[in-house]
């Protein structure tokens, strides 16, 4: 067992314990999407360790949206290379307008 911090409360979990775990602990009332262990920005599939600091992020945090919107922008090159089956065609993500991204497609 180790000790840890969440949200300023000490805790004490398992070895592995990933933070995805730790997320599907708590309450439902918030989407978590990105964590800072000890300052440090992670993944949730990433492990705690021995005296980590962490603090959870949602979409409403400026950090928690980024990735949220990178991992929505990965999932929808995916989308499209599902149903687009051709070896040559292409999408890409040319700029951002505001809260939204300008694609083309090509081929």
């Amino acid at each position: 067992m180790i000790t840890i911090r969440v949200f300023g409360q000490e805790k004490t979990v398992a070895e592995h314990t990933t933070l995805y775990e730790l997320v599907k602990e708590m309450k439902k009332e918030n989407v978590y999407v990105l964590a800072k262990k000890s300052g440090i920005l992670c993944e949730l599939y990433k492990e705690v360790e021995e005296g980590d600091d962490i603090v959870f992020l949602t979409t409403k945090d400026k950090a928690g949206m980024s990735a949220y919107k990178r991992s929505m922008t990965f999932l929808m090159l995916k989308a499209f290379h599902d149903l687009f089956k051709k070896k040559d065609a292409k999408v890409m993500v040319k700029h951002s307008l505001g809260e939204s991204y300008y694609c083309e497609v090509d081929g």
